[in-house]
């Protein structure tokens, strides 16, 4: 959806709004990835006062909202294309609510991309247990084709920082497990 599940953006927030200011740089450059309405492009630039350079990737146009104005640059491409084609490094990775609408081969590729690509953080959000969801308000991409386990994750380095059981507004299963993990990189 164009909107991660609100039980996210508080333990996001958090997260973000303490880490990004202790990179010790003059400009931080932080890539999200599936930008959807821009929330946490907007939060970053209102609560974290440093300078910071913010690049978007966004499938799916009509998601446009007003706070994509929060974003230096918006690339309007599959985040596949993007990574394959975008050799910048950047200081922040968000994977807020994406990665489980690739199967696991794309995701996986992705995560891998993701993590060479980070200078000094990722973080991701993803359902851990079976979460069905089809097009979502017309948009094809929204479909939910893999779930990322706990064990999956937590093996590629990723440390969980939160985990809420949440409806799926869906019969079977009425609930799931969302997921928030970050890989924090040694910086030398």
């Amino acid at each position: 959806m164009s909107k991660s599940d609100p039980c996210n953006k508080y333990p996001i927030t958090k997260y973000l709004i303490n880490k990004i200011p202790s990179i010790n740089k003059k400009s931080i450059t932080v890539l999200d990835l599936g930008i959807g309405e821009g929330d946490f492009g907007a939060i970053i630039k209102k609560k974290v006062k440093k300078n910071i350079k913010l690049t978007g990737v966004e499938i799916w146009k009509p998601y446009k909202h007003p706070q994509w104005k929060f974003y230096d640059t918006i690339y309007f491409e599959d985040i596949r294309t993007f990574l394959k084609n975008n050799k910048k490094k950047y200081d922040c990775v968000l994977l807020i609510d994406i990665i489980e609408h690739f199967n696991k081969r794309d995701g996986t590729r992705i995560l891998s991309e993701i993590i060479k690509k980070a200078n000094v953080f990722v973080v991701i959000s993803t359902p851990i247990t079976p979460y069905p969801q089809r097009d979502y308000n017309g948009n094809p991409y929204e479909k939910h084709k893999y779930f990322w386990s706990d064990t999956s994750l937590r093996g590629m380095d990723f440390r969980r920082i939160f985990i809420k059981r949440v409806y799926t507004y869906s019969k079977n299963p009425k609930y799931a497990h969302l997921g928030i993990y970050v890989l924090e990189k040694v910086i030398k």
